[in-house]
């Protein structure tokens, strides 16, 4: 776990401890469900805080608390079944249809929905009703594809804790959760070319260097449109991926061919917009 994670993790501890609530808005979703993971399969944090924590957004609505502290993860998958590849919430990245069987929620849906507590029980709602499909009592695998909102993440990976308690009371195998995360690509080019520089290099030489890379990448967005663009912010100079997708290796060869002199900013973004794979879900029977 990283120290994005780790980070998040205590903050969830201490609120628990307090009895108080947590902002789950507060936090990017692929650390929320490293966080909640490192608690749910830990049987000692059962006798932190009762062993939950109250669950609480930005609009200052409060949902139903997240238990931890109940199981002792399971052995990594074995892959003796069907992966079915699930997104969370259809109709935000269209491109990302590709990378998935089925989303369990609809866009139409949590858009509609007047608070982000209702989104989270909705989320648990939808969750539990897909998990408990009679499909899954002799197991399985479920790679989740999540690219955002924070109330979802909670929901569903609250709806597996409920089926995973209820599956091991009944003596069933688990459903092994694969999470799989997305998040949008960016480079920094003062990083890049700082790291590239001597480090005594003063700050108006290092503006100079940058801007002359910005404007080699602003004719590769000119050449290749809809792949970057570029972003000027306060100190620095961004390169944006600009599909919400991973960049395929198909287009990291055609970068190469094309831009051969750039070939670790081209590797360094496509490592960056691929899908990131986190711990496993799975109790021990």
């Amino acid at each position: 776990m990283n120290k994005q994670a780790e980070k998040v993790q205590q903050e969830i501890m201490n609120a628990a401890r307090q009895g108080n609530p947590i902002n789950f808005n507060r936090f990017k979703h692929r650390w929320i469900v490293d966080a909640l993971r490192s608690l749910v399969f830990n049987p000692s944090t059962a006798f932190e805080g009762n062993g939950i924590v109250r669950v609480a957004f930005a609009d200052g609505t409060e949902t139903r608390p997240f238990p931890f502290g109940c199981f002792s993860p399971s052995s990594p998958p074995e892959p003796s079944h069907h992966v079915v590849r699930v997104g969370f919430n259809s109709g935000r990245h269209p491109e990302m249809d590709r990378f998935v069987d089925l989303y369990l929620f609809r866009n139409a849906e949590t858009s509609a929905l007047h608070t982000i507590a209702e989104q989270e029980q909705y989320a648990f709602q939808q969750g539990k009703d897909f998990l408990q499909n009679p499909r899954w009592r002799g197991g399985g695998i479920v790679e989740m594809y999540q690219t955002g909102l924070e109330p979802l993440i909670v929901g569903f990976y609250r709806a597996v804790v409920t089926v995973y308690l209820k599956r091991k009371k009944e003596g069933l195998p688990p459903i092994i959760i694969q999470p799989c995360s997305w998040a949008p690509s960016s480079f920094p080019l003062h990083h890049y070319v700082s790291s590239r520089m001597p480090g005594n290099l003063d700050p108006e030489t290092l503006n100079t260097h940058v801007q002359k890379l910005g404007n080699v990448l602003e004719q590769v967005t000119t050449e290749i449109p809809g792949f970057f663009s570029l972003l000027q912010q306060p100190g620095n100079l961004t390169l944006k991926w600009l599909p919400e997708r991973p960049m395929w290796q198909t287009e990291q060869d055609l970068l190469f061919s094309r831009f051969s002199n750039l070939k670790a900013i081209w590797q360094s973004i496509y490592q960056s917009s691929q899908f990131m794979k986190h711990s496993h879900w799975g109790y021990s029977i």
